[in-house]
């Protein structure tokens, strides 16, 4: 659901309250949206459960899809942001500098007009969900403002941090809801923090994706008992 509360944004929220209590179940990625569900529908039985992406192991994601040969020879910091902002954009600039890694991007329609090439930052040369992949696998650090951007990175078991800004809506908690489910609420920090701490520190894979075991055996529960 991101930021969006239907009772604010639609001009008929009732139509939505018949559609949801239509359901037999229901369940949702994100805290805000069970709180939101819960109060717009009177239901009590919301569930907050895993996002479908983290159904698939690393080794499923990379046979499912053919992402190709590494594309980018050297290490590199992989930037992901839905939209590149001047108070980002600056932070990634200084974590590169900092450990000398060159920065690449895969979104053309900001690299020219917002001036990411003169911010030294790189474009991909490929594009679409396969060059995304490869951008993350193959990635020493990245560094975004993505839900989608967090969620592979840790699939592939990368060094990442979802860097907090002006920018972040508080109402769209996905990444946040991830980030706890996962126990890793550290990894999203402000400027100020990544510019003083040492961004290379890696997070447990191991006790991670055990998390994401035990994540996955009670939506696999959830979504037996809803068929049944």
């Amino acid at each position: 659901m991101g930021a969006n509360d239907i009772k604010k944004t639609s001009c008929n929220p009732d139509k939505y309250v018949n559609y949801l209590k239509s359901f037999d179940f229901i369940s949702v990625r994100e805290m805000n949206a069970v709180s939101q569900i819960t109060s717009l529908s009177g239901r009590n039985d919301i569930q907050l459960q895993i996002d479908p992406t983290l159904f698939l192991t690393r080794e499923e994601w990379a046979n499912s899809i053919d992402i190709g040969e590494r594309m980018i020879k050297e290490n590199y910091i992989f930037y992901y942001a839905f939209t590149y902002s001047k108070e980002v954009n600056k932070i990634v600039q200084s974590i590169s500098a900092k450990y000398n890694l060159p920065v690449y991007i895969m979104d053309v329609k900001n690299w020219g007009p917002k001036g990411l090439r003169k911010l030294g930052f790189n474009l991909s040369p490929e594009f679409g969900p396969s060059a995304f992949i490869n951008l993350i696998k193959y990635s020493k650090l990245v560094l975004t403002t993505s839900f989608h951007g967090t969620v592979f990175s840790v699939i592939f078991g990368i060094n990442f941090w979802y860097v907090d800004s002006s920018m972040h809506n508080s109402k769209d908690d996905r990444a946040v809801s991830l980030l706890s489910q996962l126990g890793l609420p550290d990894r999203l920090q402000d400027g100020d923090y990544l510019l003083s701490h040492d961004v290379m520190v890696k997070w447990n894979i191991q006790d991670v994706y055990k998390r994401i075991k035990l994540l996955q055996c009670n939506a696999e529960k959830f979504l037996l008992n809803s068929i049944k």
